[in-house]
């Protein structure tokens, strides 16, 4: 409701005669602007002793704007209420509108004149002029607790804005950082300012994005205090734990059972220093080694910090994917982390030949070991005839799975059906297929050689006896081998060395014991 100022009454009375006057008002609406329509609302009072004949009421603004309104006969003490209709000029300089009320009526012989005058000053209230800009805010996140600094831009789009000030709204999980409240002062009509504020989350604030709620406050023209609120963001907050990025490189190689080193990065996203505290948790795969707790202080908002962390590949683990339990604590605040790795594994084959003649032809028995450090699936070998070598069945057998440190057997029979040229070797080509834990397929292809050899120190190192020839290699997948040669190894068959020695040696033998006749050829040799 419009404040009533003042009303200034003026009239003429003797003791027997009417007397009229205001004495009250309303306007409607209750707040009225620049530029639009109201009510004014009047009781006017008969307080004299006799009735007022013919009453009316006449009102003016400036010098140009006047209406009429006739209200009849009112009786002695009685009331009489009537609306006027007014309108707000555009402008009105001083906030106030005073409307000049005549009220004319006559006495109950209608013999006199009478004529009360009334001026009622109506309050014009301000539309709300300030508009408020976000410029900046120094992160769109912050934790609990943590300081954010917002640039404003207040302008007054046409109106007067006496000392204004920015405060916190109350019941708000957001204050001003170390006071209550931020003076601007007076901004003149159709101008702006900039200001900067620093504004505090609270620290038991829900985690969740905010607008911010700040109330502007300022005098009007009348010094009515005019309050606004504004809202600035969004802004999430957040745990402490998660102002802080956590970036995982490994710096090695993560084979079963060998040492893993990687780089544990720390970047500050928030608003103030953070200090981590990381405890590396140790699974059935992966054992920290030396301390599993790290410290780090007084990371800048801004800053990075990198750790080594190294841990053990537990040796009798498969490959695959793994996760590694981390925990960190900042500010109170703890937060688990899964680290993904990737662990590998290198598998690796190590085949020994064995050779033995035969009724049905030559045997070659070979054993397959696993020395590699996972497992093999799908193992599969087969023999292949050649131009001297061939083989009696299919020569193919499918050994299945290979655990580490196991072995299988496999054994052919072949029959010599060409020569080799000489200083050539000749033996059967070998093809060993398997799958690592990967289901990766990989190909080993060797050459057991049965004849032809006459060096063995050209082939690698051998042993054998005149029965039987052993001979030993290894295959990783790549073309990677140990042990003996990486592509044939000779066979060497003593059988016709010991054959001719042993004849060689009975006839001597044979010939000692002989008895030679005197004067014969024989006893001049």
């Amino acid at each position: 409701m419009a404040l009533l100022l003042s009303v200034t009454l003026a009239y003429s009375a003797d003791s027997t005669s009417p007397a009229l006057q205001v004495t009250g008002y309303n306007v409607v609406p209750e707040t009225v602007y620049p530029g639009t329509n109201g009510q004014l609302e009047l009781t006017i009072e008969n307080t004299g002793t006799e009735t007022a004949k013919g009453s009316a009421v006449y009102y003016t603004y400036g010098t140009d704007q006047q209406w009429s309104v006739y209200l009849g006969d009112i009786g002695q003490n009685s009331q009489a209420i009537t609306t006027i209709p007014f309108v707000v000029p555009d402008k009105v300089s001083s906030g106030i509108l005073v409307l000049n009320v005549d009220l004319y009526y006559l006495d109950e012989d209608e013999t006199g004149s009478k004529h009360t005058m009334a001026s009622i000053p109506i309050s014009i209230g301000q539309h709300e002029v300030l508009e408020v800009r976000t410029l900046s805010l120094s992160s769109s996140t912050i934790g609990k607790g943590e300081k954010l600094t917002v640039a404003l831009e207040l302008e007054n789009t046409g109106g007067v804005m006496k000392n204004v000030i920015i405060s916190a709204a109350d019941n708000s999980s957001f204050s001003l950082a170390g006071t209550t409240q931020k003076r601007v002062g007076d901004i003149e009509a159709n101008a702006s300012k900039n200001v900067s504020i620093d504004i505090l989350s609270s620290s038991s604030a829900a985690e969740g994005k905010y607008s911010i709620p700040l109330v502007l406050t300022y005098q009007d023209a009348l010094q009515n205090t005019i309050t606004q609120t504004v809202y600035v963001g969004p802004v999430t907050v957040s745990d402490s734990s998660s102002q802080m990025r956590i970036l995982c490189t490994p710096i090695s190689n993560s084979e079963i059972g060998s040492t893993l080193v990687y780089n544990l990065t720390f970047e500050n996203l928030g608003s103030s220093v953070q200090s981590v505290v990381i405890v590396v948790e140790g699974t059935d795969v992966f054992t920290p080694i030396g301390i599993n707790t790290f410290y780090v202080d007084d990371i800048l908002p801004g800053e990075s910090r990198t750790e080594l962390i190294t841990l053990g590949i537990d040796a009798g683990s498969s490959s695959g994917y793994y996760v590694l339990p981390i925990t960190m604590q900042t500010n109170g605040d703890e937060q688990e982390y899964d680290i993904g790795i990737v662990v590998q594994a290198t598998p690796e084959i190590l085949m020994t030949s064995e050779i033995e003649s035969t009724t049905d032809g030559t045997q070659v028995s070979v054993k397959i070991s696993n020395t590699g450090n996972t497992a093999v699936r799908s193992l599969y070998i087969r023999a292949d005839s050649n131009d001297y070598y061939r083989v009696s069945g299919s020569g193919e057998k499918f050994i299945g799975t290979l655990s580490v440190d196991d072995y299988a057997s496999y054994s052919v029979t072949v029959n010599q059906i060409g020569q080799a040229p000489a200083g050539a070797a000749a033996g059967i080509p070998l093809t060993v297929v398997f799958k690592d834990n990967d289901n990766v397929e990989h190909t080993v292809k060797k050459t057991i050689v049965i004849s032809g050899a006459t060096d063995a120190a050209a082939y690698g190192n051998a042993s054998f006896s005149s029965s039987s020839q052993n001979r030993t290699f290894s295959g990783r997948p790549g073309g990677v081998m140990g042990g003996g040669s990486t592509e044939n190894i000779p066979v060497y068959a003593g059988i016709g060395l010991v054959i001719l020695g042993g004849l060689y040696l009975g006839y001597r033998k044979f010939r000692g014991k002989k008895k030679v006749p005197e004067g014969s050829d024989e006893t001049r040799r």
